[in-house]
């Protein structure tokens, strides 16, 4: 027998005694002065099932009822680039010289790059390839002049390439492929003759390649395929690449 049927069944043998010894007292107080012990012992009895019934009633609700659930959580939401950012900028404001590199990559983050980048003066490498930010590229990347590598890549980022690139003098790298970029390729990156690494494919440029930028002698790998409304011929400059290994101009306009 469960501990519960116990209880029920001792409950009850308890209730059926007192209502006997009730009863008996009913018998044994019949005269007038005792009436209103009688009564009184009565409501007792009345309450004292009213009491057990409850209890009862209680056991038998608890017993049906199904085991309770956890509450359903939200889904996880993607980070916003911002909330993760803010934090790790204001620490890098705090000590500037000790916040050299930055690196997001492939964390799914969305959002919009924020102006304050322009604060981290300091800033050699900034990488966030991979993620899924929808904004315009922002011209205070022209203040981080100490960047020798920039990393944007695969994201979904809009509008013209800022010509405030052209400051960053010690990039060695700047990767901007595959997102939605468009308007012309400034004639300011051909000064960055530290340039290695240019990656410009898959985005909606249009017009020309420009001639300058056969000024890059440094330059090894130059991607910039991938790019339907980009035409005109291929700068004769681009000879004067001679330690480029990669040059990648397929599916374009450009002849």
């Amino acid at each position: 027998m469960s501990d519960r049927a116990k209880w029920r069944r001792d409950a009850t043998e308890h209730a059926t005694r007192t209502a006997e010894h009730m009863m008996n007292a009913q018998q044994h107080w019949r005269c007038a002065p005792y009436r209103v012990i009688c009564m009184a012992s009565w409501k007792g009895l009345i309450l004292l099932w009213a009491f057990v019934c409850l209890m009862m009633m209680s056991v038998d609700a608890q017993e049906s009822s199904p085991p309770s659930q956890p509450a359903p959580q939200p889904p996880p939401g993607r980070p916003g680039f911002v909330q993760l950012f803010l934090p790790q900028i204001l620490a890098c404001l705090s000590d500037p010289n000790t916040c050299t590199k930055l690196s997001y990559n492939f964390r799914n983050l969305e959002g919009t790059l924020p102006t304050e980048i322009g604060l981290l003066t300091k800033l050699t490498s900034f990488e966030m390839f991979g993620n899924l930010l929808e904004s315009t590229i922002p011209t205070e990347f022209g203040l981080c002049t100490d960047l020798t590598k920039l990393g944007l890549g695969r994201n979904q980022l809009i509008g013209a390439l800022p010509t405030e690139l052209g400051r960053l003098t010690k990039l060695t790298e700047l990767a901007l492929s595959t997102n939605q970029l468009n308007g012309t390729i400034p004639t300011e990156l051909a000064q960055l003759l530290k340039l290695e690494i240019l990656a410009l494919d898959s985005n909606r440029f249009h017009g020309t390649i420009p001639t300058q930028v056969g000024l890059l002698s440094r330059l090894k790998t130059f991607w910039i395929h991938f790019q339907p409304q980009l035409s005109g011929t291929i700068p004769t400059e681009l000879g004067l690449w001679t330690n480029a290994t990669i040059i990648a101009i397929f599916a374009s306009q450009v002849e």
